[in-house]
């Protein structure tokens, strides 16, 4: 009887603990950063992340567009992000088929101009 509680409770236990701990597994996903061209346009280049696995992929995205890129992988790949330094995810939900997200006031500090305000949009509607 003991072994066959101390064993359900084993099995209660670790379907607590998220898959991506219990089997290592890993996803993919794709954030778009901005190349600006010479004509001062900007282009959405595709930068493909692994994150460990998760059914809030859309969560999981932007979070990780908003970390940005390390000074490394700007110089390596010549890419940039317009989304302001220190912008949070407040939340993101989905309703009726469309998805919402709320972001924090940092977001409006981007410095203005159409160009940067286009981008900023742009980078967050391709990474979703």
């Amino acid at each position: 009887m003991k072994k066959l509680l101390l064993t359900f409770v084993l099995i209660t236990l670790v379907s607590l603990v998220p898959n991506s701990l219990v089997l290592g597994r890993t996803m993919k996903i794709e954030t778009y950063f901005v190349r600006w061209t010479e004509n001062f346009d900007y282009k959405l280049e595709k930068v493909e992340n692994s994150i460990p696995y998760t059914r809030a992929v859309a969560r999981a995205a932007i979070e990780k567009l908003l970390e940005g890129l390390t000074d490394t992988e700007i110089k390596r790949i010549s890419l940039n992000t317009v989304i302001p330094r220190g912008t949070k995810l407040n939340n993101i939900w989905i309703k009726e088929g469309v998805i919402y997200v709320d972001f924090s006031k940092e977001l409006q500090d981007y410095g203005g101009g159409s160009a940067t305000c286009l981008a900023i949009r742009a980078q967050i509607e391709r990474t979703l």
